[in-house]
């Protein structure tokens, strides 16, 4: 798939657990507001994994751009390297000196996808 067909699609899956997530929710309001703060605990936890999953997007397109104007912009290192965000200019300059350095990967959404089942699996009792 296409770079421009795979944003919208993210989009259109975001808003869709978005969207049950809130009709879950207001299933329970008024009748069980424990439910509901279940459910507003699990909004707010897939807003922050959202919210890390697309700061973690817009490095790793700036980097991609970064990198694909390489061939222009070859002679002055850190200029180049001050264009990448903050988190991204350590790891890529001791990568581009021959180091080995693992790239910033999402280090929340994991352990927000383990809470989230938890929370489901809470819902089944």
């Amino acid at each position: 798939m296409s770079r421009r067909l795979l944003d919208p699609l993210a989009l259109l899956v975001f808003l869709a657990g978005l969207a049950v997530v809130g009709w879950i929710g207001l299933g329970y309001v008024g009748g069980n507001p424990l439910g509901a703060a279940v459910a507003l605990l699990i909004g707010a936890c897939y807003l922050a994994g959202a919210a890390e999953l697309l700061r973690y997007r817009k490095a790793s397109a700036t980097l991609a751009q970064a990198l694909a104007d390489t061939r222009q912009t070859t002679s002055d290192l850190p200029a180049w390297l001050a264009r990448l965000p903050a988190g991204l200019r350590h790891p890529v300059r001791l990568r581009i000196e021959g180091e080995r350095a693992a790239l910033p990967a999402p280090a929340l959404t994991p352990y927000l996808v383990g809470l989230l089942v938890l929370l489901g699996m809470l819902g089944t009792l």
